[in-house]
């Protein structure tokens, strides 16, 4: 194991030993890594043993938010839109911060920018346009952050039943019902064009194989300035 692994693996490690929700320990954890498999590495080479502000939006189970705290003395901040799948244990344990938060229709309780912010296969469940939500999410990043962005792949997954095109998608709106489901699936070309108009510059680009061949995109963004 390479050093971000064996730090991956102590961050799960501290998952598994503190309250995990039932569905971690079942099924998630040896998966979870499919999806995003080269964003610790890439979040590790961008920032080795850095003391810098780091963001999970979409945190679920905390493991990147784990490993962001084991890759040096990083503070770090998550937000979910539920509490159900975060252990208090856990945050309690290591002093993460979580707010309950939905990012499409609330700003951030933290009046801060972030160096590193992760939105790891969260995208493809936007209920609302993207574009509003990635723009405000760029605002939070400093100057010389990065975000680091895993979605599927419609090669594999193909398209959702929500909507055939982006274009169809409503604006957010505090009104609406939430849906937790994958709402739009990206091709490559959508998501291109989509970073580019919300302000960011493709760093780095691979698939992680996801799971049963499903392939998701892994993206290294910085802000265009």
């Amino acid at each position: 194991m390479n050093t971000s692994q064996l730090t991956l693996h102590r961050a799960q490690i501290a998952v598994l030993t503190h309250d995990p929700h039932p569905h971690y320990t079942e099924r998630y954890l040896p998966e979870e890594s499919m999806y995003w498999t080269h964003i610790p590495e890439w979040i590790a080479l961008r920032h080795p043993n850095s003391k810098i502000t780091c963001l999970d939006i979409g945190c679920a189970y905390g493991t990147l938010a784990m490993y962001m705290h084991y890759l040096g003395d990083n503070k770090v901040y998550c937000t979910d839109c539920t509490p159900e799948y975060i252990s208090t244990d856990l945050l309690n344990a290591y002093d993460v911060q979580f707010a309950l938060n939905n990012i499409e229709t609330e700003s951030l309780p933290w009046r801060m920018r972030f160096d590193v912010i992760v939105l790891t296969e969260v995208l493809e469940h936007f209920n609302f346009h993207p574009l509003p939500t990635l723009r405000k999410i760029r605002s939070y990043l400093n100057s010389n952050g990065n975000l680091y962005l895993s979605t599927p792949d419609v090669l594999d997954w193909g398209k959702s039943q929500y909507y055939s095109s982006l274009q169809e998608i409503p604006l957010p709106n505090p009104q609406h019902d939430i849906v937790d489901d994958h709402i739009y699936i990206y091709s490559q070309e959508e998501l291109h064009k989509l970073l580019q108009h919300a302000g960011f510059n493709i760093v780095k680009e691979a698939h992680a194989p996801g799971s049963h061949g499903n392939k998701h995109f892994n993206l290294e963004l910085s802000l265009i300035i």
